[in-house]
């Protein structure tokens, strides 16, 4: 299990972001992560995932901090363009992580013909799916997806969120799911929480 406890959150004169957030996520449980701008979703999420300290509290996995070497908890968010070294290829971006077999790259809608690319020579979308796919790793047992669809258009949405769920039960796989929009926690999430 994923478990926030207590965490607090601060980024400096600003005042707290987080103050005593606690949550919890299951193995192949997929819970929505809810509020309004500003409450420190995105904030939680990179402290789930590693990417920032809280100011007190704590992150688990199965009741043990995050261990050196490859994290178990990816991050990802609604500009992939950020997550992703400019300066290599798109084959590069993905086999950092790991080799996904043609069955994953044709769920994810992924071409190998996009391998010799660079990520600005592909749109925003098809670098999302990259993005997505390369989080999948199998070391992964979770996923922050923050805010992940929102820029695309519905039938990407569509089907980025269609693989996901179905490589989730398939593997197990625990997510978080930052979003504003509720009609869309509420067709994909088992529970929603609001920040």
């Amino acid at each position: 299990m994923l478990e926030a406890r207590d965490v607090c959150f601060s980024y400096g004169a600003a005042g707290r972001v987080l103050d005593h957030v606690s949550l919890a996520v299951r193995p192949g449980e997929v819970v929505g992560l809810t509020g309004r701008s500003g409450v420190g979703k995105s904030t939680l999420g990179r402290i789930l995932s590693g990417h920032y300290r809280p100011l007190s509290g704590r992150v688990t996995i199965d009741g043990e901090p995050h261990a050196r070497g490859f994290n178990p908890v990816q991050y990802l968010s609604q500009s992939p363009a950020f997550s992703v070294d400019p300066r290599w290829t798109v084959g590069r971006v993905i086999s950092e992580a790991w080799r996904p077999d043609e069955a994953m790259l044709r769920a994810f809608g992924v071409s190998e013909a996009w391998y010799d690319r660079y990520p600005h020579e592909i749109s925003g979308g098809e670098l999302q799916r990259v993005a997505v796919l390369r989080a999948l790793a199998p070391g992964t047992r979770y996923l922050v997806a923050d805010e992940i669809s929102a820029p695309l258009d519905p039938l990407t949405q569509a089907q980025i969120w269609m693989a996901l769920l179905a490589h989730a039960q398939k593997n197990g796989l625990g997510m978080l799911v930052i979003s504003h929009d509720r009609p869309l926690l509420r067709r994909i999430a088992d529970r929603i929480l609001d920040l």
